[in-house]
């Protein structure tokens, strides 16, 4: 339980010097929202729009629709546990 409690403090105290770095850089500004940039996509510009349409299609598709969908066309395997 320690170590759990040890790494939350230590979370905390990342996530609040990171916050005072931000306002003294930027002030107001650094509230904004800043989006994590993540892993790049495994699907080009292509393949998305290909997506995009096949969801436009209907508004009703379900998550495992559009996993197989790009497990077939592409290669591309996702799983839908997140």
């Amino acid at each position: 339980m320690s170590f759990l409690y040890d790494q939350g403090f230590k979370q905390y105290y990342v996530f609040k010097y990171e916050w005072q770095r931000r306002w003294s850089k930027d002030g107001v500004r650094s509230w904004c929202h800043v989006f994590a940039r993540g892993m790049p996509s495994r699907l080009d510009e292509g393949q998305k729009k290909e997506l995009r349409a096949f969801l436009a299609e209907r508004d009703d598709r379900t998550t495992r629709e559009a996993r197989d969908l790009i497990l077939e066309e592409s290669g591309v395997e996702y799983t839908l546990s997140r």
